[in-house]
C-alpha cells in the first residue's frame, strides 16, 4: 500500500511563515548567529515536514497552535528545570504573583473535623466585610457542599474571576442555625511578611515570598516590634524556610537593610556582560544580632539574602541545607500573552562562588524539623477527646495499638498556626533563641 502525496497544508505554510519571521526579528536568535549562518534552522525544513503529515493524516483531527505550543514546550523542557514555555493564563499568575495580589474572598482556609475551618481573614478582603472570622466553619459554596473534598478541591470552589458572586453558608460556634453570607470575589493583597515579638523581645520576621514592596514591609515589621519591645532587642530571626524565592530586586533590597557595603549578589550570563549589585548603608544596626532559618525549600531570592549575610558574616543560617538555585530567568513574551521563561545568568555570592544547583547554602547550625505526629498518635487524641464510654474508649484504645503503622516521616509546621504557639514546638526556633 502506498502513500499518498499532500500537498503543503496550512502547518507548511505557518512553519514557513515563522521561519521567515524568525530571521527578520533575530531577538530571538541574535543577529550574530543569523548572520554566521542558517544551519541552526536546517532542521525547521524536517519540523515542517513532520508537522504536515500529522495535519493531514493523524486518524484525528489536531489544532495546529496546539501541536506548536507543545513541540516549544518540549524542546525548552530540554534546557534545564527551570526553563518553560508558559501560556498566557500562566504568566498572568506569576505577575500576580509577583505583585503580591490574587482573586479570592480573602481567607486561608483548612480542613478539619466537620468541615472547613476559616485560619486568617485578611485585612481588607471581602470576607472581612462580610464579618467572617478566624474559627467559622464553611458548610457549602453556592449550595455545594464542601464536607468530604480534599482540599485542593475546596481551594478550587473558592476560585474564581473578580466580582463573581457566592453564597456562603456558615456556622459559628454559639449560632444555633448556619447563615447565609452573600460576598464577592475581589483583588486581595496578600502580604510578603508575617511577623511577631518572642518572649524575650526577640524579634520574628517570616518573609512568605520576595514581592513587590517586600524590603518595605520587613523594615516597618522591625520597626514596629521594636516599639512593642520593653527592653532593647535581644535579636532577629528571619524566617526564610518555605520561601521559594521571588523578585531579585527585592531580595537585593532585603540584603541592603542589613548589610553596609560591599557586593551582594552578581548576575553572570553568556551573552551579558556582569551585573553587580552592591549595598549601601543598612538600615538597621549592625550590632543586632541576626539568624536566618532556612530549609530545602529555601530558594533563588532566599538563597541570595540568606548567602551574602552568611558569607559577609552578618547572620549565622540555622536549619537544614537550602534547596539550590542560583540561575536568573527572563520572560520573552509573545503577542498572545503567552511566554518562553528562559534560565539567562546565574547568581554568585560575594565570595563569587555560584549557589550550586541540587546542593545549596550549608547551615552553620543544623536543625532538623519536628517529626509528624504518627497515625496512632493522632488517632489516640482524638480518641481521648472525645466523649465515650470508658470501656468502649479503651477498646478503641487497644485497637489504635495494635495497628501496624510505616515510621512517621519529617514535615515542616502548619504556617496557619500563630508565630507564638508554634515557635515553642519549632525546634529551628528554639536552636536559634539559644543562640540568643
Amino acid at each position: 500500500m502506498g502513500v499518498k502525496p499532500v500537498s503543503p497544508p496550512r502547518a507548511t505554510l505557518f512553519v514557513a511563515g515563522l521561519f521567515l519571521t524568525g530571521l527578520a526579528l533575530g531577538s530571538w536568535a541574535g543577529r550574530a548567529a543569523v548572520a554566521r549562518a542558517t544551519s541552526p534552522y536546517d532542521g525547521l525544513d524536517r519540523f515542517a515536514r513532520m508537522l504536515t503529515a500529522i495535519e493531514a493524516d493523524y486518524v484525528e483531527a489536531e489544532d495546529v497552535d496546539h501541536l506548536l505550543d507543545a513541540a516549544v514546550a518540549g524542546m525548552v523542557a530540554e534546557l534545564d528545570p527551570h526553563s518553560r514555555w508558559m501560556s498566557a493564563d500562566a504568566v498572568r499568575e506569576l505577575e500576580a504573583d509577583a505583585d503580591g495580589s490574587a482573586i479570592g474572598f480573602g481567607i486561608d482556609v483548612g480542613v478539619r473535623e466537620g468541615g472547613v475551618v476559616v485560619l486568617d481573614v485578611l485585612p481588607g478582603s471581602p470576607a472581612e466585610r462580610e464579618g467572617l472570622t478566624a474559627g467559622d466553619r464553611i458548610l457549602s459554596i453556592d449550595g455545594v457542599g464542601l464536607q468530604g473534598l480534599e482540599l485542593t478541591e475546596i481551594e478550587e470552589r473558592f476560585q474564581g474571576a473578580r466580582g463573581e458572586p457566592s453564597d456562603l453558608e456558615v456556622l459559628r460556634e454559639g449560632w444555633e442555625a448556619p447563615v447565609r453570607m452573600a460576598t464577592k470575589r475581589d483583588s486581595i493583597r496578600i502580604p510578603a511578611t508575617e511577623s511577631a515579638l518572642l518572649p524575650g523581645d526577640v524579634m520574628y520576621v517570616r518573609v512568605v515570598d520576595f514581592q513587590r514592596h517586600c524590603a518595605e514591609e520587613l523594615a516597618a515589621d522591625v520597626a514596629r516590634l521594636q516599639e512593642q519591645a520593653t527592653t532593647p532587642w535581644k535579636g532577629l530571626l528571619l524566617d526564610l524556610r518555605d520561601n521559594t524565592g521571588g523578585l531579585l530586586d527585592e531580595a537585593v533590597a532585603v540584603a541592603d537593610l542589613f548589610l553596609d557595603e560591599g557586593p551582594i549578589v552578581s548576575v553572570r550570563g553568556r551573552s551579558r556582560d556582569e551585573q553587580v549589585h552592591r549595598a549601601s548603608s543598612g538600615a538597621f544596626p549592625a550590632e543586632m544580632p541576626v539568624f536566618v532559618l532556612v530549609d530545602g525549600v529555601t530558594a533563588s531570592a532566599s538563597e541570595i539574602v540568606a548567602g551574602a549575610l552568611q558569607e559577609t558574616g552578618r547572620a549565622r543560617l540555622v536549619g537544614t541545607p537550602t534547596y539550590g538555585k542560583g540561575s536568573v530567568q527572563q520572560l520573552y513574551r509573545n503577542p498572545d500573552g503567552s511566554a518562553l521563561k528562559l534560565t539567562v545568568a546565574r547568581y554568585h555570592l560575594p565570595s563569587g562562588a555560584p549557589i550550586l544547583s541540587r546542593q545549596g547554602l550549608q547551615p552553620d547550625i543544623r536543625v532538623e524539623p519536628a517529626p509528624r505526629s504518627s497515625v496512632r498518635e493522632r488517632l489516640r487524641t482524638e480518641l481521648q477527646s472525645l466523649e465515650l464510654q470508658p470501656t468502649r474508649r479503651e477498646e478503641l484504645l487497644a485497637l489504635v495499638e495494635a495497628l501496624d503503622e510505616r515510621p512517621a516521616r519529617l514535615h515542616r509546621l502548619s504556617w496557619t498556626v500563630p508565630v507564638a504557639d508554634r515557635a515553642t514546638l519549632d525546634p529551628v526556633v528554639v536552636k536559634a533563641l539559644e543562640q540568643l
